[in-house]
């Protein structure tokens, strides 16, 4: 594990109840949006295999429609609150473990902001050689370039990886990703950068 991502997962590990706090489980209608676009290529009680499920917000909210979801995170303070609540979840680092479930559909909501190319590229490939070619992939970066560490939120440091949408065209015609919706305006309040929502498939 490279040191930008150990600085980023111990920040998670140790404060995890703020994220939790200064996120909250409530959803905006822009992001339903978002999730709408991705449930329409999931197929009706299908399997969303989540990366990175955080305290759980996103997957109670697909559950609440009747789609199945794998929760995973590779941050075990966030595992221990989703079993808290009674709630399934597996160990996975996306980056270095193999994936050893089915799914339908994959689902990562702020998790690959946190990666550099070559990380994300790694990623990618994981997915690929664990069954997710042609399946519905629906992520969020955000906007801009460069990197930075950022530290308001959570008081502690974790490494943010910008990209522009002609950046990520580029690096996806290599990668063999195609997207299917993007949208590059959802601002979220108190944000630097906007975010961009995607809908993909892995080719």
């Amino acid at each position: 594990m490279h040191d930008y991502q150990k600085i980023t997962k111990e920040s998670y590990e140790k404060n995890a109840d703020k994220f939790i706090s200064k996120t909250g489980f409530g959803i905006k209608e822009t992001t339903k949006e978002w999730y709408s676009e991705f449930l329409k290529k999931v197929p009706g009680n299908g399997k969303i295999l989540e990366i990175g499920t955080g305290h759980g917000r996103d997957a109670d909210y697909f559950e609440s429609l009747g789609y199945r979801v794998i929760r995973s995170d590779a941050v075990d303070s966030f595992i221990n609150f989703n079993r808290s609540r009674e709630k399934e979840i597996h160990k996975l680092d996306i980056i270095n473990d193999p994936i050893e479930f089915e799914f339908d559909a994959v689902f990562a909501n702020a998790v690959f902001l946190h990666f550099k190319r070559e990380d994300f590229k790694k990623a990618i490939e994981n997915l690929r050689k664990s069954g997710a070619v042609g399946k519905p992939f629906a992520f969020s970066l955000k906007e801009g370039e460069g990197d930075y560490i950022e530290t308001e939120k959570l008081c502690s440091e974790r490494f943010f990886k910008l990209w522009t949408e002609e950046e990520l065209r580029e690096f996806f015609k290599q990668e063999r990703i195609e997207i299917d919706w993007i949208r590059t305006k959802a601002i979220i309040a108190n944000s630097k950068n906007k975010w961009m929502q995607l809908v993909c498939r892995i080719n």
